[in-house]
């Protein structure tokens, strides 16, 4: 659980950040740009300013806690995320993509990749080198899927979506859905994890046995018993 003292240090903790009265919530916004969260205490909710994409991605990896604003504001990207429930990393990383946003807008979001090819073209060096050799593990195991983009980040699909995976600041996120994950939980447990999402950050090897292996399990379960994508 995230509570409201600690949701107003993650926000106020972005240079610049000052917290607004905006009608029955407090917004975050930096002086003189837009806001880019808000928060209510009655139910202990933030709404976080995504842009449509990233929105798709949070809400696939935890659509019972992350889902849109029930409005038009919802299809421009406003997310709500139930700090009662929801990864705080995944707040954080939202809040900082929503930062991001408005202080120093991201060429590479304004235009769109067409490929992934051009996803991982428009990475840091760092982030692209790990992506790029984990989208390398990813093809040998399912060498006939097909790659896409979907929501913005690059997928592995045969029948239905096998996995995702996607770019951070400091880290990727492998996406095998929770059923993958759970075989794994005692070699997953040294690292950070969400609802199908893991984290690898970009300093570090990745585990390339165990991705094969829950990329092995996911492919099967896929195959065998048609599993659902999360």
């Amino acid at each position: 659980m995230i509570s409201e003292k600690k949701f107003k240090e993650m926000a106020l903790s972005f240079q610049g950040t000052e917290a607004v009265k905006h009608f029955d919530r407090i917004g975050f916004k930096v002086a003189g740009r837009r806001m880019y969260a808000s928060y209510l205490d009655k139910d202990n909710t933030a709404n976080i300013f995504l842009d449509v994409p990233e929105q798709k991605v949070f809400c696939e990896i935890d659509p019972t806690n992350i889902y849109p604003v029930p409005n038009k504001w919802g299809d421009k990207g406003i997310t709500t995320f139930d700090l009662n429930k929801v990864d705080g990393e995944f707040v954080q990383e939202a809040l900082l993509s929503a930062y991001n946003a408005v202080v120093k807008p991201n060429p590479a979001k304004s235009k769109k990749a067409a490929s992934v090819d051009g996803y991982l073209k428009a990475l840091p060096k760092d982030a692209r080198d790990k992506l790029t050799e984990l989208r390398a593990l990813l093809k040998s195991v399912a060498p006939k899927a097909t790659e896409a983009l979907k929501w913005g980040v690059p997928v592995f699909e045969e029948k239905r979506i096998l996995f995702a995976y996607s770019a951070h600041k400091a880290h990727m996120n492998f996406v095998p859905t929770p059923a993958a994950m759970e075989p794994f939980r005692i070699e997953l447990a040294k690292y950070k994890t969400g609802k199908g999402s893991i984290s690898f950050p970009y300093d570090k090897p990745l585990p390339k046995t165990l991705i094969k292996k829950i990329a092995t399990y996911r492919l099967r379960d896929v195959r065998d018993n048609d599993a659902k994508w999360m």
